[in-house]
Parts: C-alpha cells; sequence; structure tokens
C-alpha cells in the first residue's frame, strides 16, 4: 500500500468512525455522530411507507452526503428520493440537496446541542428546515418544516433507528 492509500484509508476511517469496528462515535463528534444507515415506519403524507437515510463520508474528508428513500410499505414502490452533500467548515455545513421532485437547493447548517439544523432553498423557489436530533435512546428524529405565507409548517416527522 502506498503512502497517498494509507493517507487515503486512515482519513476514510476518521471520517467514517461508526463503521469501524472498536471506533465508537457520540453525538458529540458533531455531524459525524450521523453517519450510518437509519431506518422507521413512517407515514409519507397520507401514505404507510418505509422511511430510510443513509449518512456517510463524501468524497473528500470534509464532505459528508446523505440518502434519502421513502418507498411504499406495501410493495416498496418509491415515493420520493433525495440525496445531499454537505461540505463541513469550521463552524457550520454548506453544500446541495437534490430530489425525485426536480428540487436542486442549496443547503447551509450548523451542529448545535446534539442536532444538525439545515436550512434549505432559496426565497424565489422554496425554503424549509430539517432537523436531525441525536435522542439519548440513540434515536434519530428528523422534523421537516416548508416556509409557508402563514410561517414554518412542519411536514414530517420521523424517528429513526440505526439499522444493524
Amino acid at each position: 500500500m502506498t503512502i497517498l492509500h494509507t493517507a487515503r484509508a486512515v482519513a476514510f476511517a476518521l471520517v467514517l468512525g461508526a463503521a469501524v469496528p472498536g471506533v465508537a462515535q457520540t453525538a458529540e463528534d458533531g455531524p459525524k455522530a450521523l453517519t450510518g444507515d437509519w431506518h422507521s415506519d413512517c407515514d409519507a403524507w397520507g401514505t404507510p411507507a418505509k422511511c430510510t437515510l443513509r449518512w456517510m463520508p463524501g468524497l473528500h474528508e470534509t464532505q459528508m452526503n446523505l440518502e434519502y428513500d421513502v418507498r411504499a410499505a406495501d410493495g416498496g414502490a418509491r415515493l420520493f428520493m433525495g440525496q445531499g452533500v454537505y461540505r463541513m467548515g469550521d463552524d457550520d455545513l454548506s453544500g446541495y440537496w437534490i430530489d425525485t421532485n426536480g428540487s436542486l437547493h442549496p443547503l447551509h447548517a450548523v451542529w448545535q446541542d446534539r442536532t444538525l439544523i439545515t436550512h434549505w432553498g432559496e426565497a424565489q423557489t422554496e425554503r424549509g428546515r430539517s432537523e436531525y436530533r441525536m435522542g439519548e435512546d440513540g434515536t434519530l428524529i428528523v422534523t421537516d418544516w416548508v416556509l409557508t405565507e402563514d410561517g414554518w409548517r412542519e411536514f414530517m416527522r420521523v424517528q429513526y433507528r440505526r439499522a444493524r
């Protein structure tokens, strides 16, 4: 293994953290604590569904990727899919979100109190907020809001467990 390959492997292991045997992660690790596969039964806009999240290292050590998938509980037809890429800065994160609705939104996020708070979108399109809160019991509670003329309206809340 070359020095470059060794350096990349070490960087990957540090970013991945939770997937490396013997390396435990806590919510104090910041957004990297989200790394892993998460799943839940959910209500997708009135339809019983299965929701999954996958947080993983990005192509560079300063990046994290998110894959979000919602499938119908009966038969598994895809109802929605989205992907986010976050670049970790010193005090915040930035990036982009794309999804099966045709959205392409800029993201801006901060990690505070065991929660990744993400603001997405722009005034001329759609603005929203998604919060990924690490529960004390090891769950991940995700709440999504959209900004309307009347203020913030919650449109989704799901409590996830890590996949085994």
